[in-house]
């Protein structure tokens, strides 16, 4: 159903943000068909190196209605700093297939160390439970991980809901709105 024209991706992505000056940042949902067609958006916001990202997913995916969903998509699986994701609990928890998308492999031991730091421990577990996997789409060299669906169909959605340049457009979308959100956040 996902590489249906009917079937519908929801794009995630968050904001710029600049430390310590910000306390959060703008997080978009796209909800996309794959023929190209918008049928919702939300936005919200996410603490800088929170720990809400992956419930602020299950909202956004609760209030675009059951059902309503195939896959959510995301520009990697940190967002607001160091709020990590983790495919396989999104898709555990939703029941929604996650395939999140890089165009560079992630330091793991770099952010291991960091999060170690600062006693990140279910951060950590996060981590170590991602199985990145390099490929190419288009050309172009990418880091995936996955969760709900299998390598294959994950390629062939990234492939064809790449419609402008290499980024898949239902979080090529997500990305402009939350890059375009400026003023209205909270800079207290």
């Amino acid at each position: 159903m996902i590489l249906k024209d009917k079937g519908r991706i929801l794009g995630i992505d968050d904001g710029p943000f600049s430390r310590p000056k910000d306390k959060f940042t703008p997080f978009v949902g796209v909800l996309m068909r794959m023929d190209g067609r918008i049928e919702g958006i939300r936005v919200g916001k996410l603490a800088i190196d929170g720990d809400y990202a992956e419930k602020a997913i299950y909202a956004m995916a609760a209030s675009m209605g059951p059902g309503n969903i195939n896959l959510i998509m995301s520009d990697g699986v940190t967002f607001a700093g160091f709020d990590i994701v983790s495919p396989e609990n999104v898709y555990k928890d939703t029941g929604i297939p996650y395939v999140s998308i890089t165009h560079s492999p992630a330091d793991l031991e770099s952010m291991e160390a960091a999060l170690t730091k600062h006693g990140e421990l279910l951060k950590i577990g996060k981590l170590k439970g991602l199985n990145p996997v390099k490929c190419s789409i288009h050309g172009s060299e990418f880091v995936v991980n996955y969760a709900g669906l299998g390598q294959d169909e994950a390629l062939k959605v990234l492939e064809r809901s790449m419609m402008v340049g290499n980024v898949p457009e239902p979080v090529r979308i997500a990305d402009m709105i939350a890059t375009s959100i400026q003023s209205p956040l909270d800079r207290e």
